[in-house]
């Protein structure tokens, strides 16, 4: 299992602890989430764990400090176990799987929110909008619906060979 979960700052706060290591494929130092990051922070040149995340960061006060919350929330900066020794990466995704997974009774949603404009040579100017909502349900999750429905339907459509004489990126401006 891989999830997502996209809000304001998601991704400056993922590039931090892609930053940390916390991505890496490599072996974890040590048994402990306390030791794993005092070995990422000294790997970084760093003395402790402040000014790990604060350097991880690009010297943003703010994120590093959210990147500390988060880490706090998770349970990844005291003495819990590294669940996966082999792999910092299993074992952060563990950690997020376990934290992160909806419970029976929860659901998830997707919002989307889209707005395009398109100025012309002859000065016109046009706004197009387009709002999206889906709920999860007891059989799928919203994400998984939002990216696997329109997977399958590319799938289908490229071995059903409907799309067999188009190549790339195709944008839905087509009939076909």
């Amino acid at each position: 299992f891989r999830g997502t979960l996209r809000y304001y700052g998601f991704s400056k706060l993922m590039n931090v602890f892609a930053q940390m290591g916390l991505f890496n494929d490599s072996s974890s130092v040590g048994a402990t989430w306390c030791d794993l990051m005092d070995h990422l922070a000294r790997d970084k040149s760093s003395s402790n764990l402040d000014e790990f995340l604060l350097s991880c960061a690009s010297s943003n006060q703010k994120l590093a400090n959210q990147a500390k919350d988060c880490l706090q929330w998770l349970d990844m900066i005291g003495n819990s176990s590294v669940s996966h020794p082999e792999s910092v990466r299993n074992s952060f995704c563990n950690v997020l799987e376990n934290k992160l997974t909806l419970e029976d009774h929860e659901r998830d949603m997707v919002l989307m929110h889209t707005g395009v404009e398109a100025s012309f040579e002859d000065g016109t100017l046009e706004k197009h909008q387009s709002s999206f909502q889906i709920y999860g349900d007891e059989n799928m999750t919203a994400m998984c619906k939002t990216v696997g429905y329109p997977a399958a339907l590319a799938t289908d459509l490229m071995l059903g060979g409907t799309l067999s004489d188009r190549k790339g990126l195709l944008l839905p401006t087509a009939k076909d």
